[in-house]
């Protein structure tokens, strides 16, 4: 807010490497504070998603443990290991398909947000879904199966008429795995609202599978399970 300068983030060609990569560097006063992950994230999105360019990479030593987790928490994956001006570099790469599944599945936690008035914008489940996607809700022995229409009409009346307020849900980890057009996420998340005037706050798992179609990257089967479903329809 002071436009002090607080660091740099780089995007640079090297010659040892077959990509462009990425880097951080930021004055002691400014390290541990979130700020590397922030402006990072903002750099590789807009890299990616408005250039050519396919794959950015990121290089650091085994030892800056700190570098490795940045890395992993902004959706990057270990690569290889190479040697260079005398000193082993770990690479890891992050490519576009991660990034666009990545806002998929933010864009699919935050539809049913309904926090400080918010009204959740239902048509849009339409372009991050296929429309034959399965949804599959799991309660200890129970499955219970949806179409995109039979899960959004219950989910649109209790958001909307007052019985489930200020709910949000959000991932806080994920593993993804991406093989040519298909691609899958186990996701670790958590919610929390007011249930008929009382909040809740619980955790849970979900798996989403993508397939890349001539569209783009989209969610093709979903399925959930609440750690210990207690006082919510969802």
């Amino acid at each position: 807010e002071q436009k002090i300068p607080i660091g740099i983030i780089t995007f640079i060609k090297r010659d040892y490497l077959n990509h462009h990569d990425i880097g951080f560097a930021f004055l002691a006063k400014y390290t541990r504070q979130g700020y590397a992950y922030e402006a990072t994230k903002i750099v590789l999105a807009d890299v990616i998603t408005n250039s050519v360019h396919s794959n950015v990479l990121a290089t650091t030593i085994k030892e800056n443990n700190n570098s490795i987790q940045l890395l992993i928490k902004l959706g990057f994956s270990y690569s290889h290991e190479i040697e260079q001006g005398g000193e082993k570099l770990l690479v890891y790469e992050y490519g576009a398909d991660k990034l666009i599944i990545d806002r998929l599945t933010k864009s699919f936690f935050n539809l049913f947000t309904n926090t400080n008035n918010q009204q959740p914008d239902w048509s849009l489940i339409h372009q991050l879904c296929i429309p034959e996607t399965l949804i599959i809700k799991k309660t200890d022995e129970v499955e219970t199966v949806y179409t995109l229409s039979s899960f959004i009409e219950p989910r649109k009346k209790i958001l909307s008429d007052g019985t489930l307020t200020e709910f949000e849900e959000s991932e806080i980890s994920n593993e993804t795995k991406i093989t040519s057009n298909i691609a899958q996420r186990f996701s670790k998340y958590k919610k929390t609202g007011n249930l008929n005037g009382k909040y809740f706050h619980e955790y849970g798992n979900k798996l989403f599978q993508f397939i890349k179609t001539q569209s783009g990257w989209r969610i093709n089967s979903l399925i959930w399970e609440d750690d210990k479903p207690e006082n919510t329809n969802r």
